[in-house]
């Protein structure tokens, strides 16, 4: 969307706050990680937004779509790239605690992007430990 729907952040935020539809959630958590934000104040409100979603593992009744707003906020945050330096303990945490693989693909994905040293050595222990799907069971084999 660019820096044009920048008006259009407060009622995205709201949305996600407030709104009782899973999938209006979603798609604003998606509309965050496409507005190009370049102050400091819109990008920590952006950020602050998505990591409270990501941090929620339990706000819906339905685990697998609370998994769906999860892992399109952590590639919200990935859009971000550096900007979403702040998210960095919030994407950890979702990387190694979160039981959908996607949250976790998508958390790796934004540390990567956000390139920092701190990042970095997140990415490569988390890749380093995971060598083999520790998700992957017989009763679950995607």
């Amino acid at each position: 969307m660019g820096s044009a729907a920048l008006d259009t952040l407060p009622l995205l935020i709201h949305i996600i706050e407030k709104s009782h539809s899973y999938l209006m959630k979603q798609y604003c958590c998606e509309a965050l990680g496409t507005i190009q934000v370049n102050e400091q104040h819109y990008i920590s409100t952006v950020i602050s937004c998505l990591t409270n979603v990501l941090a929620h593992q339990d706000q819906l009744e339905d685990p697998k779509e609370a998994s769906h707003m999860r892992f399109t906020a952590a590639l919200s945050l990935a859009k971000l790239g550096v900007k979403a330096i702040e998210a960095i303990p919030s994407l950890k945490e979702a990387l190694y605690l979160d039981k959908n693989r996607y949250v976790n693909a998508n958390a790796l994905l934004a540390l990567k992007r956000i390139g920092t040293e701190e990042a970095l050595k997140i990415v490569l222990h988390y890749l380093e430990m995971s060598r083999w799907c520790a998700k992957t069971t017989a009763a679950s084999l995607f």
